[in-house]
């Protein structure tokens, strides 16, 4: 009678089936008998400091591994339990209050035992290694006010219904493990819990009876799979952080969140919300310092009401789809110190108000559609720490003078404007920059030894402005000052200088240098094996001379070395070989001569291959054939010989290949119908014979194949109307014939394609000969009817006669009346006709 007066009259929502409910109350029933059993059997017990020493030795047991040795070390018989370490006594009963074993990297399981620590008021294993079900004994903690779990291993499903059994519990941190599905409703029903923290698992719902937490100050969501979120959130009067961010979050902005009088921080970045913000937000939550909306759907205008968000410190709406102008009341948040509106569609100019913003430290505005210069008011916030203006078209100049008006300056971000002036007064001072990127700009000035005085500066971009150097001002010189720098940009700036002589010049941390179309001239200097940590070497693009020196295989963490366009002479080092992480080479557009090292086919981790258009008279060795990781190859415009191997087939995810005006000879090897990601290949321009595989039809991914100028022979092949890809097909100067396919991508080729080639026939907007007409089934029949009728019709005839004149009353059927003309198509083509209506003799 209970169960069915609980099922049918305090079931409020009236949705649950009696049976399904009466399952639900005979296991809520069945976790009370049992939880209640335990704490009775608990208080039946007299529980003493022995008894804590007990559990905590067991959880010893249970640990498996302990990198630090804390617990084999610490933990032992020979001291009390509240010296151990991670273990803490409360004052009066000296009894163990505080167990934190957090960042011990231990590995292990968390047994039933630890339910026996009845005075712990904190539990604390934070980023350890724990595995497994936590066991429902601790529901026996009733003193338990802080449980943090986070970042373990524990059991995969649902978080366990008996979390909301802690009567005193105010902390719930269970971040970083594997629970899926809901949060249970269990723990809505805890009275004190004023954090919860469940950020990276794997939930996906939370249920509606969240509204009840109303002692609920700051609620962690993050990292999980949440889709939605119930309208109850809005009656949590006392949240202050409400952190939902990167989840599957979508449909239109929660505008509910606003009505929490009480919040101070909203978190819902990198979700899929959409729809518009309010201008009213602040209205019914005026409390508001944190607004992370960024990364989203939304749209529309940028609120334009901001007098009521008095305290809001950091608005973060970057990465949406807003649009319009910047509002100019904007600088009535005087307290913002943080502003992101980057990769937006604004338009308009940036408001004179920005420079209200006196407590302002962030500002990125990068990759909308501002224009016009900055105004001058923002010179003035000397609060400034990270400037983001890039990807704008943005103009007028920064100050020049020297006094630096940007003391915390540490980001400088410009590039892609149309800022013109010299800028380098205005950075020279700035002795807290760690970065300046200022790109795609037209700032002019020559770079001095005083640009490094910047000994904190991290990344410097100066590409593709109009700067210069000063040769006696020893620059490059200079950067040995700075002991930080990684990344040095200078291309596409007219420094018509000599390259320095590394050794001990730039930091030991450098780990990209270019110099991209600067005029730079002289040889590369031998010191450049120096530069250690070196990633990225970009000299492409210069007037460089002498050869590649030896020192170059010193440089073992080299990724990318970029050489090409040039006048390098010489061979190739075979020192390059040992940079056993080299990812891209360009030698490509120099002077190199001699034989291709065989050993670069040992560099396992090439991608790309480009040493075109120099003059390298050698075979291809057949080392290079086992890249089976390269993707793109271009060893063309070289005097190469030999013949190309099956083994290119090993190639397996090549997407270009490129081996044109070489002295290449023998046969296309039809392996290379094998190479499903190839998508160019150009063999043009050398001797190869023979015919075009018929495999070349396998060639799914093939956009470009251009075969013209060999001594290829016989027919294309039918096989290459399947590829439905090529857009760009070349197999002019052969010596190929028969009819061109027209199916597939044939039809849009055109006679560039084919000419000369005086055997080929097809079409004549190909500009070749018509294909002769094949012979009919018709012609076919027709000759072989005059072949019987040939042998049959003497043979006819003569027993006709025979028995005309053994039969002479059958004479009148002889007589053949109105019979049809039969029409013969010899061979010839001449139409003969046997007439009818008259007796066959």
């Amino acid at each position: 009678m209970i169960i069915q007066y609980y099922c049918t009259f305090l079931n409020p929502l009236k949705m649950t089936p009696f049976g399904t409910c009466f399952v639900s109350m005979m296991k809520a029933m069945s976790m009370a008998i049992l939880i209640c059993s335990m704490v009775t059997s608990t208080f039946s017990k007299t529980t003493n400091i022995n008894t804590d020493q007990s559990a905590l030795l067991v959880l010893k047991s249970h640990i498996i591994h302990d990198p630090q040795n804390i617990l084999s070390k610490n933990w032992s018989n020979s001291s009390s339990i509240c010296n151990w370490d991670g273990v803490i006594c409360g004052a009066k009963h000296k009894r163990v209050t505080v167990l934190n074993l957090s960042y011990r990297g231990l590995t292990g399981t968390v047994p039933p035992e630890l339910g026996n620590l009845s005075f712990l008021v904190e539990l604390r294993l934070t980023n350890n290694s724990f595995h497994g079900s936590l066991p429902v004994e601790l529901t026996r903690l009733r003193r338990l006010k802080v449980i943090n779990f986070g970042f373990n291993n524990l059991m995969k499903g649902e978080i366990p219904s008996w979390f909301g059994l802690f009567p005193k519990l105010e902390t719930l941190n269970l971040y970083g493990n594997q629970f899926t599905g809901s949060l249970p409703t269990s723990i809505f029903n805890l009275s004190s819990v004023q954090i919860i923290t469940l950020s990276n698992n794997q939930l996906s719902g939370i249920p509606r009876e969240i509204g009840n937490l109303t002692t609920l100050k700051e609620l962690y969501l993050d990292y999980n799979n949440l889709k939605e979120i119930p309208k109850e959130i809005g009656n949590l009067n006392s949240l202050d952080v409400l952190s939902i961010k990167s989840n599957a979050l979508t449909g239109p902005f929660p505008l509910f969140v606003f009505n929490i009088s009480s919040l101070k921080k909203l978190n819902f970045n990198y979700n899929n919300l959409s729809g518009s913000l309010p201008n009213s937000m602040c209205e019914s939550a005026p409390s508001l310092q944190l607004l992370a909306l960024d990364y989203n759907q939304l749209g529309g205008s940028v609120p334009s009401q901001w007098s009521r968000c008095k305290n809001l410190q950091t608005l973060l709406l970057s990465a949406n789809h807003f649009v319009g102008s910047i509002p100019r009341n904007i600088g009535n948040l005087t307290i913002l110190k943080h502003l992101d509106l980057g990769t937006n569609n604004l338009t308009g100019v940036v408001p004179n108000e920005i420079g209200d913003l006196q407590n302002l430290e962030v500002l990125v505005l990068q990759e909308n559609h501002l224009g016009g210069p900055m105004p001058p008011k923002f010179f003035n916030i000397s609060s400034m720490s990270i400037i983001g203006l890039a990807v704008n078209r943005l103009s007028g100049q920064f100050p020049s003078h020297t006094s630096f008006l940007f003391p915390n300056l540490s980001r400088l971000s410009l590039g892609m404007n149309d800022f013109t002036g010299p800028i380098l007064n205005f950075i020279s001072n700035a002795s807290q920059l760690i970065q300046i990127d200022i790109p795609y700009n037209s700032f002019y000035g020559t770079l001095k030894s005083k640009l490094c005085s910047l000994q904190n500066i991290q990344w410097l971009n100066l590409a593709s402005n109009n700067f210069t150097i000063d040769p006696s001002d020893n620059f490059f010189t200079s950067l040995s000052d700075c002991k930080y720098l990684t990344f040095l940009e200078l291309g596409s700036n007219p420094l018509n200088a000599m390259l320095p002589n590394f050794g001990g010049n730039l930091s030991s941390s450098l780990q990209y240098f270019g110099v991209i179309n600067c005029s730079m001239k002289g040889n590369i200097p031998k010191q450049i094996g120096s530069l250690s940590s070196l990633i990225t070497l970009n000299l492409q693009y210069n007037n460089l001379t002498g050869s590649i020196p030896t020192t170059i295989g010193g440089l073992q963490k080299l990724q990318g070395l970029y050489l090409n366009r040039n006048k390098v002479e010489g061979f190739i080092p075979s020192e390059i070989c040992q940079l056993g992480s080299l990812d891209e080479l360009f030698l490509a557009n120099n002077n190199l001569i001699g034989s291709i090292p065989e050993c670069l086919g040992y560099l396992s981790s090439l991608r790309t291959l480009s040493l075109n258009s120099n003059g390298l008279n050698s075979t291809i060795p057949n080392t290079l054939w086992s890249l089976e990781y390269i993707l793109k190859l271009n060893l063309s415009s070289n005097s190469l010989v030999g013949s190309l191997p099956l083994d290119v087939e090993n190639l397996k995810v090549v997407t270009a290949i490129d081996l044109s005006n070489n002295e290449l000879s023998g046969n296309i090897p039809s392996s290379i119908g094998s190479l499903q990601n190839l998508v160019n290949l150009s063999l043009a321009q050398n001797r190869f014979t023979g015919q075009i595989p018929t495999s070349f039809g396998k060639l799914i991914s093939i956009e470009l194949m251009d075969l013209s100028r060999n001594n290829l022979s016989g027919e294309i092949p039918k096989s290459l109307e399947a590829l439905l890809s090529l857009k760009h097909f070349n197999v002019s100067y052969n010596r190929l014939e028969g009819e061109i396919p027209t199916g597939g991508p044939f039809v849009n080729f055109s006679a560039q394609s084919f000419m000369p080639n005086n055997g080929l026939c097809g079409a004549p907007r190909l500009q070749v000969s018509p294909c002769k007409a094949k012979e009919t089934h018709k012609s076919r029949n027709a000759t072989d009817t005059i072949g019987v009728l040939r042998i049959t019709l003497p043979v006819v005839s003569s027993i006709i006669l025979i028995s005309a004149l053994a039969f002479p009353g059958l004479k009148h059927i002889l007589i053949v009346e109105d019979v049809a003309p039969v029409t013969i198509v010899p061979i010839t083509g001449v139409v003969q006709t046997i007439k009818g209506n008259k007796p066959i003799r």
